[in-house]
């Protein structure tokens, strides 16, 4: 599986508000870490090997609140967190935001398009 922007929006279309707003922060900070030009090359690739294994339909553990998916997303966090700034996290916040609502409810539309 090979991570991209587009298979990531393809994921958020599709499980973002099931996942919930946490792993969907912890996943937009990974992303938005990856992209970051001052971020160190091993830890891009921490961050592409969390996301290709959050984005990927083959599941270690078949369950419904993605607890391998969060564990794996939050060691990467943990492990690269040194250049997840926080104009990253308070990015990845904000788009979350935009995708679930302020309120962390269930807004209607996920408009999930940047």
């Amino acid at each position: 599986m090979n991570f991209s922007e587009e298979n990531w929006k393809d994921w958020l279309r599709r499980n973002g508000k099931k996942a919930g707003r946490r792993i969907l922060t912890i996943g937009f900070e990974l992303y938005y870490t990856y992209r970051e030009e001052s971020t160190p090359f091993w830890a891009k690739g921490v961050a592409v090997g969390a996301l290709a294994y959050i984005l990927s339909p083959i599941d270690a553990m078949i369950d419904p609140v993605f607890i391998d998916d969060i564990s794996v997303a939050t060691t990467a966090l943990i492990s690269i967190g040194r250049y997840v700034t926080p104009e990253i996290s308070a990015k990845a916040r904000k788009r979350v935001d935009e995708i679930l609502g302020p309120d962390g409810g269930n807004s209607a539309g996920m408009a999930v398009t940047k």
